[in-house]
């Protein structure tokens, strides 16, 4: 039997300081002048990939957004946002394994991110490894106390 005790509020795609979105999802800024992003409008640039990876999980087309993400991490494959990202949509599309291993390379990217430790804490809780689950979420809960109150209540609840 699977028990969903993962924190949906954190289950959303980062990608990272350079954009924000809006609670609707959609992309309301970018790219701050430290980004070394192509412009929107360019062949296959990083921002059209985005936005389609945006476009297929708002459709629940999971395989297809990992396909995309697999482009991304070819551009850029010392994102630990862009693991973090693969990781969530296989654990969407119930990739458990591959999710954790993406995830675990995020962290080995960026040992700071604390949404990978949560994904990887959802991971270990739908495979019942209710420990792992538990050390990661502490682990998250180190990088970020203001999380604490949900977090706290996800681990009383297992």
């Amino acid at each position: 039997m699977k028990t969903n005790f993962y924190d949906k509020d954190e289950c959303k795609l980062t990608w990272g300081e350079s954009a924000w979105f809006s609670s609707s999802g959609s992309v309301e800024q970018v790219f701050n002048s430290s980004t070394s992003f192509s412009a929107p409008n360019s062949p296959k640039s990083e921002y059209q990939l985005r936005a389609s990876v945006e476009e297929k999980v708002a459709q629940g087309h999971y395989a297809v957004a990992i396909a995309i993400i697999n482009q991304l991490i070819a551009l850029r494959p010392n994102s630990a946002i862009d693991y973090n990202n693969r990781g969530l949509m296989h654990f969407r599309n119930n990739q458990i394994a591959e999710a954790i291993a993406d995830l675990s390379q995020a962290l080995k990217l960026d040992p700071k991110l604390d949404r990978a430790y949560n994904n990887r804490a959802n991971c270990y809780a739908a495979q019942g490894n209710l420990a792992e689950a538990i050390a990661d979420y502490r682990k998250k809960l180190g990088l970020r106390p203001r999380a604490s109150a949900r977090l706290y209540r996800i681990c009383d609840n297992m």
